[in-house]
Order: structure tokens, then sequence, then C-alpha cells
């Protein structure tokens, strides 16, 4: 019978020793006690035995035939990581556009696939209302007069008919339903891509991928034609209305001209004048610390943005009547240009500018920019975004 003690107890289980608590004391059967009378005649000398002090714990016990083994053979210390990643993110399945396509879309979501079966869908959108035209409409500005159109409110139960440009919780005519701000439509595909070709020269060419149905609380759609050059260009439009590109992120702090693969009079203009050392930059092989809020981006995303800047700019030149803005040939043309970090669990953005390329498949960004999206450079995988695609396509 011993004393009980947690420290005297712990050593009995680690050595597989049965055992028994009673009465506030351990109690071992003197069976169980031989392991425990050897090791005291071998600390203390009275047999012989080898150098406990010396001896491995677990081959001491094993000598004294304790059926105890080691846990595991060998340790392999490695990290664990996720692959590296570059993709354009998308929705499941891609889309083009966040424009509704209703009981048409479920097979396919492909509109111009279903164009030679029926011209006419009835779709779910925004309810806008043209007071000059006196007619609704899903687009802020009316498509006949070009006034701008307000949003208007209804009642859940479509068959209460209310409508009022005043916003309430419940419908006050019924009292019982939710107001909505979208209503049914029935519209005919067929002659809006007529209207679109009209107004913006531009028509599909392939296949144009929608979405069943809008999820977001107003339920405004997209103007299709932002589709028809997405699918011109093979890009895919994410559910907040951004080209989204996904990367590993991964920290840097230095770079040399050479590894990023710009010139050296093109960094100069980006502030780069002189190396870590404070000798002026005249080598492709100098060393740089690279400035907090820039970025260098994998070749995959950098072949992305160069078509999303050509979207842009058609975008911009036949839907909002402006110049184009990036005017990028390759994606030498995107070195200086901004872009928006964002971690997919945030909301708040990140400016970075683009200063040079890796084949690496991550972005390569200062720590404290990683920080800045709410991330601590362990592999995770963040988006960028074209600023110009930001401001004028989120939603």
């Amino acid at each position: 019978v011993i004393k009980y003690d947690e420290k005297v107890k712990s050593v009995l289980e680690n050595l597989l020793i049965p055992h028994q608590i009673k009465d506030g004391s351990i109690v071992l059967s003197w069976e169980d006690m031989a392991a425990l009378r050897k090791i005291a005649d071998i600390v203390s000398g009275r047999v012989p035995g080898e150098n406990v002090d010396d001896a491995d714990g677990l081959k001491f016990l094993q000598s004294l035939g304790l059926n105890i083994y080691d846990k595991y053979t060998c340790f392999i210390g490695v990290r664990m990581g996720r692959p590296e990643k570059a993709k354009i993110r998308q929705m499941k399945p891609p889309v083009h556009v966040l424009f509704p396509m209703g009981e048409a879309g479920k097979s396919t979501r492909v509109l111009t696939k279903v164009l030679d079966k029926s011209r006419r869908f009835t779709i779910e959108a925004v309810g806008m209302y043209c007071e000059k035209c006196r007619e609704f409409t899903f687009y802020p500005l009316c498509p006949k007069c070009g006034s701008r159109t307000k949003m208007m409110y209804f009642c859940g139960n479509n068959s209460c008919g209310y409508v009022s440009d005043k916003k309430f919780e419940r419908c006050p005519k019924c009292g019982g339903n939710k107001v909505v701000t979208y209503r049914s439509y029935v519209v005919d595909f067929r002659q809006l891509f007529k209207e679109i070709e009209k107004k913006y020269g531009v028509s599909p060419s392939g296949d144009i991928r929608c979405v069943i149905g809008l999820i977001s609380r107003n339920k405004m759609p997209e103007n299709l034609v932002k589709g028809i050059l997405r699918a011109k260009y093979n890009l895919f439009v994410f559910r907040d209305g951004t080209i989204r590109f996904d990367s590993t992120d991964a920290p840097l702090t230095h770079f040399t001209p050479r590894e990023v693969g710009v010139s050296i009079e093109k960094l100069k203009e980006l502030g780069y004048e002189k190396e870590v050392h404070g000798r002026p930059l005249e080598n492709q092989d100098q060393i740089l610390e690279l400035k907090v809020q820039d970025i260098i981006i994998n070749d995959e995303a950098a072949d992305c943005l160069v078509r999303v800047a050509k979207f842009i700019d058609e975008l911009l030149v036949k839907v909002y009547n402006l110049k184009p803005f990036y005017n990028v040939k390759d994606k030498h043309d995107l070195v200086g240009h901004l872009v928006i970090g964002l971690a997919p669990h945030t909301s708040a953005g990140i400016i970075g500018r683009i200063i040079g390329f890796t084949k690496s498949r991550c972005l390569y960004a200062h720590p404290y920019w990683h920080a800045a999206k709410r991330r601590n450079c362990d592999g995770d995988e963040d988006s960028i975004i074209l600023l110009l695609d930001a401001l004028i396509n989120f939603s």
C-alpha cells in the first residue's frame, strides 16, 4: 500500500503496472510489485545491472520483462501545406454574367443554346419604374427614353397586387406578406440581343452562360452586354460581379530585376532607384527591397488580367462612351497598374501595385501586405481584382 500521489500514479500508468485506488491509497499486488522491486534493487546497487543514468529508458524497462514499446518507430519533420494554386475564381458552374434565365437555365445555363427552343422566358428581377414611359424594367436607365428609373416595392404575394415607391417591411394592403423589390418579367431574349447589338455594336459569338436566378436582396441583374464581352475574352464572373484570380500567398521582402522580368528603366519609373546598400540601380542582379504595397504576380494571373483589361477597355468604350484606360497588349503593360488584394473571408481589400512576374504558382508580396488582408502568410489563397473591374462591376 502506497500513500496516494499523482506523480506516483502517473509513473505506474506509464509503466503499465496494474494498481487500484482504495481509501486514498495506491494498492498493488505482490506480483505487480515485481517490476518495481527489480528497478529498486538495480537503482540501489543491491543487484548488478546496467548503469541507470546511462541507460536508454525504454530498453531498460524492456530488460525487466515489461512489454512496453515505442509509440512511433521514427519521426520525419515536414511542413504541411496545400498545393500551390493559380486560377480564376469561378462559380459552380462557371457563368459569364449575373443575369437570370429562370427555368430555362436549369439544364445548361447557356442562354444561347435555348434560344432555338423558345424565345420568351419568365424571369424574376428588380422592379424599376420609368415614370415617363410608365413601364417597368430591370434596368436603372429606361431602355426606351434613357430616363433614370425608380425602384418600386411589391407585396410578396403576387395575388395581392400591392405596388408602391414607399418602403414597408410588411404589405400595408394585405398586412401579412413581406414587401420585396422584385417582380416577374416575360423576356424575349432574341429581341434583347437585337437591342444590345443595335445599341452597343456587340453580339454573342459563342455560349453565354447565365444564372438560373439572382440571390441578391434586390435581384438587380447585370447588363447582358457584360456577359457577351466576358465570353469574348474567355472570362468568368464571380458572384460579386468582379473577375477574381486566386493565388497562394507567399511572403517576399527583396528581389532582383532579373527575377521579376522587368527592365531597370521601368523599375526606376516605379521608384526603385537604389539597391539595398544605397548604390544606384544599374544592373539586373542588384538586390532591391520590395515596397510594402508592390506585388509580383504569376504568369497565369498576368494572362488573365491582360484579358480583363481588354474587357474593361471595350466596356468603357461601348457601354460607357469613355476612352479605353489600360491599352494593354501583353503582360508587361500591366506593370505599374493597381489591383485589389482580397481574402475570401473579409470584405475590405488592400491596394497593390504590379511590379513584376514569376513562374511560381503563387502571389509574392510583402508580409505587411498579406497581413493587411488579415492573413499570416502560411499558404492561404487570396484573390486579386483589377482595380477598374472592382470600381465598375463590384456589387
